[in-house]
Order: structure tokens, then sequence, then C-alpha cells
């Protein structure tokens, strides 16, 4: 089970949105692979792209319990 939460947390959900906010943001220069290739990353590189999704989803998440309480 705790393979099956990483996998689809982080492996998944992190590096696809992750990839999309890191591609934005160095105008498609990183990362160098597509979206369905994260196992051709370098481990630190894939695990700061995977992270940096999870949090731009968490102040997604964030804003819009404050948009919509408001």
């Amino acid at each position: 089970m705790l393979w099956l939460g990483w996998e689809l947390m982080f492996s998944t959900i992190g590096w696809g949105a992750g990839w999309l906010v890191v591609r934005i943001a160095t105008v498609g220069r990183l990362p160098n692979v597509g979206i369905r290739e994260e196992g051709n990353y370098d481990f630190l590189p894939r695990l700061a792209v995977e992270l940096i999704g999870l949090l731009a989803l968490s102040a997604l998440v964030w804003w819009l319990a404050g948009a919509l309480e408001a």
C-alpha cells in the first residue's frame, strides 16, 4: 500500500503538476523530458519537480478554499 500511495501521489500527480509548473517557469527548457518520461530523469531533480507540483496543488486548493469562503 505504501508503494501504491507513493506511486500515485508523487510519481503521477506530483510529477504531472510539477512538470507543467516547471516547464512554464523555465519557458520550456526544463525538465528536458516528456511528461510521461519521469523514469528517464535523475532522482533528485525528479523529486524536486514532484515536490514543486505538490506544493502548487496545495497552494491552488488553499486559494480555492479561501475564494469559496468569501
